[in-house]
């Protein structure tokens, strides 16, 4: 810990200084934070996740228990931000999909 400034500990396998952040584990890659009381690290970012929620389970239920802005965690079994890129999409090449009917 001597080679390491306030707040950070001293990684013993890595010989480097880390955030410490008690009980945690530093939030993040490039600029790790400590996440608040209330916060869970989700996808490399401090959150406040919403409510509980139940994963999609069945195909033919696409309601939600989560406002439209989030999406259902279903390990976390919480509602936390709907992070997807909107004008990312996939357009598969014409004429590729041959589906073969089983019955």
């Amino acid at each position: 810990d001597e080679c390491c400034n306030e707040g950070e500990l001293c990684n013993q396998q890595s010989m480097s200084c880390e955030l410490d952040c008690g009980d945690q584990e530093p939030c993040g890659v490039d600029d790790p934070v400590c996440c608040g009381a209330g916060e869970l690290c989700y996808v490399g970012q401090c959150i406040v996740p919403g409510g509980s929620c139940e994963g999609l389970v069945c195909a033919t239920k696409s309601t939600s228990d989560c406002d439209p802005d989030e999406i259902c965690d279903a390990d976390l079994g919480l509602c936390v931000p709907n992070l997807a890129n909107e004008r990312c999409t996939y357009t598969p090449e014409a004429g590729v999909f041959d589906p073969v009917p089983r019955f």
